[in-house]
């Protein structure tokens, strides 16, 4: 069992530095919605773009064993964009699909929800691969 948490640590400490920033990044949002009337890709948006910063300081150095520089920075910020369109491409399908028939909070948390599940993975994955790499050339310059 040990062996097994070992193996999956770093996995499950993404799942709860993905947990706790989407916490915050849906606060955000919904605080946009509610007192200033935003849609929910926009505020959507805005929230992502919070969470992120907070995201890849968490995940850099707590997960994928980083440092905090242009390298990790240029990983991040290249995934970020991508993560981001999917989510806002996921959000305003699913608000779509359901449509009128909840309120809009409960219609955005749903959506939210399907978004940060159908790209937990694939930007986890990601990121993986771009910061061995970067971690990998910084090895072969020193």
């Amino acid at each position: 069992m040990e062996k097994l948490i070992k193996k999956f640590l770093p996995l499950i400490k993404y799942v709860c530095f993905s947990g706790m920033t989407a916490v915050i990044e849906s606060v955000i949002s919904l605080l946009l919605i509610n007192f200033y009337g935003l849609s929910e890709v926009p505020a959507n948006t805005v929230g992502i773009i919070i969470g992120s910063i907070v995201h890849y300081l968490c995940v850099t150095r707590g997960v994928f064993h980083g440092k905090v520089n242009w390298k990790t920075i240029a990983v991040y910020a290249s995934t970020f964009l991508l993560g981001m369109l999917l989510q806002n491409f996921v959000v305003w399908g699913i608000v779509k699909l359901i449509g009128d028939a909840l309120n809009e909070n409960i219609r955005y948390l749903a959506a939210k929800a399907c978004s940060l599940v159908v790209s937990f993975f694939f930007m986890y994955f990601i990121r993986k691969l771009g910061y061995r790499m970067v971690s990998e050339s910084g090895n072969k310059e020193a």
